[in-house]
């Protein structure tokens, strides 16, 4: 009978002959994976790398909006500029035709017999319809240039991917950041207009046309540090939305070589947590007497379902933020096809997060489950993948030889093959031939 006491002694030796040359923390370490083995790897191997991938986006996604703020800046002053222009256009081919119109009527009315105007009544409703300038008022209404039109066309065409230009520093929808960057345009526009109009060489018209080219509203704008880590995201998951993308030389720099250092990282985290919560979720099938849920259709069935419930819990997080932020109500089938083009990384790019609206905390919530979603897409394609290998190895297509095993086989029948054949050769050298050659009849040689 063996003595418990001496037992637990020797395992004592055991653990203190494994644990000799080993650090303080290594031992410490190694216990409580061995006392919490599905704690210690959900912990260590699947939320801590996940959570330092959220922080090497924001990181990085900082230095790249450092890196492109100012060329959208300069952007959206030009196309403020060209929208003023367009609008100064307009109102100059406005006031021209009125200045021509009340001519070209005194013209008809002259041209017109005279007992057809009976009273002043009729020559005023004559000169009323006359004019009338139809086609200038549509064009007018049409590209309004005051009011919520004005309020559109400026949003739709700037951009603030990389700054955030309101009131309280804050991100805030397009409209809002469009209208306060609008404004305060304007007040630098006249602000360098009477500066340049105070000079005597400078007409008035080239003072403006200089005010308007050199206006800017930058000096309001922050760097967009919470937009550029969601861009950073669809990098390193290889979504990609494209609805930005770099322009500068720094910035596409950046992209190519810390971008394709955060796809690695994010390819070996991914496959390590994967494999952590397969082995883990594995177990507790069967400890549950559920192993046919651990392998072929069953676990096949069981991921889709999984991934399928990451679809609709990534299309729930993604409309409640759209009504908080931006006070969007997208249609559901569009917010699962969102997360459909998300998880499976396609970032077809119809439906994506806007930048402008986007918090740093954000990245804790919705890239966070995107991040699972992938996991649940990994671990679904390893099942599906399994049980090709099963059917495969049934029909006889396979056998258990891997490919490493038959390569290496194979080298190993190519390196006999040339010893023998070297050993042959020193064996029997080749011995010396005889070659005869016999002049033809007319000088050539036979």
């Amino acid at each position: 009978m063996i003595d418990s006491n001496n037992r637990n002694e020797d395992g004592a030796g055991d653990y203190d002959n494994q644990d000799a040359g080993r650090s303080r923390m290594s031992i410490i370490i190694d216990k409580q994976e061995k006392n919490c083995p599905r704690t210690f790897n959900i912990v260590f191997f699947v939320t801590v790398p996940l959570m330092l991938l959220i922080c090497l986006c924001m990181s990085c996604g900082h230095f790249l909006a450092l890196l492109e703020k100012d060329s959208e800046l300069k952007a959206n002053d030009a196309i403020l500029a060209s929208y003023v222009k367009d609008r100064m256009q307009l109102f100059e081919e406005a006031t021209e035709v009125t200045k021509r119109i009340y001519d070209d009527c005194i013209d008809i009315f002259i041209g017109d017999p005279v007992e057809q105007i009976k009273d002043a009544g009729e020559l005023k409703d004559f000169m009323k319809k006359c004019t009338e300038i139809t086609d200038l008022n549509s064009r007018v209404s049409s590209s309004d240039f005051a009011g919520e039109k004005r309020l559109d066309v400026i949003s739709t065409r700037t951009s603030f991917n990389w700054n955030t230009c309101s009131r309280d520093g804050l991100p805030a929808p397009k409209k809002e950041q469009g209208q306060y960057l609008y404004d305060h345009w304007v007040e630098s526009k006249q602000q360098l207009y009477a500066e340049y109009s105070q000079t005597d060489e400078i007409e008035d018209s080239e003072a403006l046309e200089l005010a308007i080219d050199n206006a800017t509203a930058g000096d309001i704008c922050k760097t967009n540090s919470a937009g550029g880590a969601m861009f950073w995201f669809t990098i390193m998951t290889t979504i990609g939305y494209g609805n930005t993308a770099p322009v500068t030389k720094e910035g596409q720099i950046l992209v190519m070589s810390l971008g394709f250092i955060s796809i690695l990282a994010f390819g070996a985290v991914s496959g390590a947590a994967g494999y952590v919560t397969l082995m883990i979720i594995d177990d507790v099938l069967q400890r549950c007497n559920l192993e046919r849920l651990t392998k072929g259709w069953g676990a096949i069935m069981l991921w889709l379902v999984l991934l399928f419930s990451s679809f609709m819990l990534i299309a729930s997080i993604t409309g409640l933020y759209l009504r908080k932020r931006i006070d969007a109500n997208l249609p559901k089938w569009e917010l699962f096809w969102y997360s459909f083009i998300s998880t499976t990384t396609i970032g077809l790019g119809d439906t994506h997060i806007p930048h402008e609206t986007f918090y740093h905390r954000d990245m804790f919530s919705l890239p966070l489950i995107l991040l699972f979603g992938f996991i649940c897409f990994t671990n679904f394609l390893i099942k599906i993948s399994e049980k090709f290998y099963e059917i495969a190895k049934n029909t006889g297509l396979i056998d258990d030889e891997s490919l490493g095993y038959l390569l290496e086989m194979d080298r190993s029948i190519d390196s006999s093959w040339r010893m023998q054949s070297k050993q042959s050769k020193q064996c029997n050298p080749p011995q010396e031939v005889d070659v005869y050659v016999e002049e033809g009849r007319d000088g050539r040689i036979d």
